[in-house]
């Protein structure tokens, strides 16, 4: 499900003064939470190839 789904889904979430909604977005922001712990785990090791680089460049 892409991230822009996810806020639209959000922004549509209607919380009310008993506290209706709230599980909802704490379960969205759940998701946004983990899809972008999952898309930094997978750029790390480009990051750190691409560090490893430029400090190699500086030595």
């Amino acid at each position: 499900m892409p991230i822009d789904s996810l806020l639209t889904l959000l922004k549509n979430v209607v919380i009310d003064e008993t506290g209706q909604g709230i599980v909802e977005c704490v379960l969205i922001l759940s998701l946004i939470a983990v899809m972008c712990i999952t898309a930094l785990q997978s750029l790390a090791p480009k990051i750190i190839i691409l560090v490893d680089k430029t400090a190699a460049e500086f030595q």
